[in-house]
């Protein structure tokens, strides 16, 4: 199994103690409520296939919108990466910190933080807890390091499927960033060639009788054959069949679709299952929904974006910088840009016994929150 991140916590009632025990600290004018700096991924694929047996390391390549190394009461925001074990499923997100030191920052900042339960915190979810693992260091919000490529060792992972995400840590609030696009890891020289899939298809709409190409990129050995499937939005947990047994050529499968008419005004999920000669099997949900419009017509193709400016390499515009005091409101209050939501006073710190309380009720009457809820 591939090294997990781990946080070393001592249980949840400990930490309520702990908070309990810290003074009040008052907030910091334009901390708080700066917009959070998210990391810009570069040479986004649909999958990737890596061989750890011929390229032990892989460059993952970013740049970001502006600089942030603006001085904070905790220290300069940072950015982090994490391989998930797990793509994110439509509309979900991942917990908002990732150990009881993250949630030990938001609180320093002052800001009157919403009611905590342990499904917030990594460490404490059991969906994720054991699903991440730490790609590299954590790195200053500037250009000197963006310019250089996230270096993945995978020595340590084991062959499958994973995700990459981005981490902004910027207490109260911190900002996730997933990658676009799965990594299939193999080991040639073990033998271990474990199949993978990801849909290419993008958050589509379509009118009622209209056909949907279905793009799904794979890699696996010769002879494996695909299944595709799709639920609706609203029970997620029934699949139908769209198509069984397809021949995989090729690193793309492409599998056009006339979703039935009673499928009008829907919105689906879609599903593909892989299984090779040797009975080794993967299995991908599109990241995004595909939206059954109920009325006649004609769509056009999704856009999609054009690739980010790499502003940190040349040739590219003068970088701009956050400004630390003046990109906060002017109302005092919390806005709509965090990664959480809260409209509580900025100049008024949370008396941390109050929030220590929250977190003993809440943990006893909610234990079984499965997603972080935002």
């Amino acid at each position: 199994m591939p090294h997990r991140e781990r946080a070393a916590s001592p249980p949840l009632a400990l930490l309520v103690l702990l908070f309990t025990a810290l003074p009040a600290v008052p907030a910091r004018a334009g901390n708080p409520v700066r917009p959070r700096t998210p990391v810009v991924h570069l040479d986004e694929a649909c999958l990737v296939t890596l061989d750890r047996a011929v390229t032990p390391t892989a460059a993952l390549a970013y740049t970001i919108p502006y600089e942030d190394t603006c001085d904070l009461p905790h220290a300069a925001p940072t950015h982090q990466f994490f391989a998930l074990c797990r793509a994110l499923a439509p509309g979900e997100s991942l917990p908002q910190w990732l150990s009881d030191l993250d949630l030990h920052a938001a609180l320093t900042t002052g800001v009157l933080l919403p009611p905590v339960v342990p499904v917030d915190i990594v460490a404490f979810n059991p969906e994720w807890s054991g699903c991440i693992t730490r790609i590299a260091a954590p790195r200053a919000i500037d250009c000197e390091a963006a310019r250089e490529p996230v270096l993945w060792d995978l020595h340590d992972m084991s062959p499958g499927t994973y995700a990459v995400a981005a981490y902004t840590f910027h207490p109260p609030a911190n900002l996730w960033t997933p990658r676009r696009g799965l990594f299939r890891i193999v080991d040639s020289a073990a033998g271990e060639l474990p199949p993978a899939a990801a849909f290419a298809n993008r958050e589509t709409f379509v009118y009622e009788g209209e056909a949907l190409d279905l793009e799904v990129c794979v890699g696996a050995e010769p002879g494996a054959t695909a299944d595709l499937a799709y639920a609706l939005h609203a029970a997620p947990d029934t699949w139908f069949p769209i198509a069984a047994d397809l021949p995989i050529a090729g690193d793309r499968l492409h599998v056009p679709w006339d979703p039935p008419p009673e499928l009008a005004a829907t919105e689906l999920h879609l599903r593909v299952y892989i299984r090779d000669l040797s009975g080794r099997t993967a299995t991908a949900v599109a990241p995004e929904l595909v939206h059954i419009l109920a009325v006649p017509g004609e769509s056009v193709e999704p856009s999609i974006p054009d690739p980010a400016p790499d502003i940190c390499r040349p040739p590219g515009q003068e970088l701009p910088a956050v400004d630390c005091e003046d990109r906060s409101g002017t109302d005092g209050q919390v806005h709509e840009d965090m990664s959480i939501k809260t409209s509580c006073n900025l100049a008024v710190a949370s008396p941390p016994p109050l929030l220590a309380l929250l977190l003993l009720v809440r943990r006893r009457r909610a234990p079984a929150r499965r997603h972080l809820a935002k």
